[in-house]
């Protein structure tokens, strides 16, 4: 992991910025994706007790390591834009975009 690529796991957690540098979020939004993680079961092993970390003690309590491990996850569940239509992916139907193959909800939806 690069220190860039670090820098971005630990802005994301503090509500100012993304993985990829578009989509912003607050961070309540961002940890109601990571409970949503947590809930569905998505995670699992160390990554499931980062995450538990992460989200009761906040990402200055990781370590280079546990950053490393957050961001390959969040490396395979974060969709900014949707795959088809190219909107936004808001971060309470980042989850849904993920099992939508990577379409907004309106996209998956409708069939856009």
């Amino acid at each position: 992991m690069t220190p860039d690529e670090e820098d971005r796991v630990r802005t994301l957690y503090s509500g100012a910025g993304d993985l990829s540098g578009g989509q912003s979020g607050d961070s309540n939004e961002v940890n109601e994706f990571l409970d949503t993680l947590i809930k569905v079961g998505a995670l699992e092993g160390a990554a499931l007790g980062i995450a538990k970390q992460l989200r009761h003690q906040g990402v200055d309590s990781l370590t280079s390591t546990q950053v490393a491990v957050v961001h390959r996850w969040l490396s395979e569940f974060y969709i900014s834009a949707c795959g088809r239509c190219g909107g936004e992916i808001p971060w309470s139907e980042m989850y849904g975009a993920y099992l939508g193959g990577g379409m907004c909800a309106y996209c998956e939806e409708e069939g856009c």
